[in-house]
C-alpha cells in the first residue's frame, strides 16, 4: 500500500510512475519491432512456397517469386502507439499470382494468397506475439 500525506508527495510519486511506465514503453516497442520482424519473415517464407506445376506445364519457373519474398525486408513504423509492419514482394506481377483481391483466375486455387498463408500460419504467429505482449505488461509492471 502506497499512503501520501499530502498532494505535492502523490504529484512526485504519479510522475515517477509515468517516466517509468513511459521508458518502459518504449523499450517495448523496441522487443515489439523484432518479434514482429521475425513474424513476417515467418510468413514471407511461407508466402515463398510454389504449388506444384499444372500437369502437361511445360513452363520453366524462375523462381522470382519466392526468392523475393526471401529477400524481402519488413516495413516496420511507429507512429504514436502504432505499431504498422508490413512485408511485400517487389515482383511487379506478384499481386496477380498471390493478392486475395487481384489473383488472376488462372492462379486461383493453385496459388495461395497471402491471405491464406496469415491464415494458415496463425498459430506459430500468435503465441510470438503473444509473449511479446505479455513480456511488455511484465516490464511495465515491474516497473512500476
Amino acid at each position: 500500500m502506497i499512503a501520501f500525506s499530502n498532494l505535492e508527495e502523490f504529484q512526485r510519486e504519479l510522475e515517477r510512475l509515468r517516466g517509468a511506465i513511459e521508458h518502459e514503453a518504449d523499450n517495448a516497442l523496441g522487443s515489439m519491432r523484432d518479434t514482429v520482424h521475425q513474424a513476417l519473415m515467418l510468413l514471407a517464407t511461407h508466402a515463398a512456397d510454389y504449388p506444384p506445376p499444372p500437369p502437361g506445364s511445360t513452363y520453366r519457373r524462375t523462381r522470382t517469386l519466392g526468392r523475393l519474398w526471401t529477400q524481402s525486408q519488413p516495413q516496420i513504423t511507429v507512429s504514436g502507439h502504432i505499431l504498422d509492419a508490413r512485408i511485400e514482394n517487389a515482383t511487379p506481377y506478384g499481386p496477380y499470382v498471390q493478392d486475395p483481391d487481384k489473383q488472376a483466375a488462372v492462379h486461383r486455387g493453385r496459388w495461395q494468397t497471402t491471405d491464406e498463408v496469415t491464415g494458415e500460419h496463425v498459430d506459430e504467429i500468435a503465441p510470438l506475439l503473444a509473449s511479446a505482449g505479455l513480456e511488455i505488461v511484465e516490464r511495465i509492471a515491474n516497473a512500476v
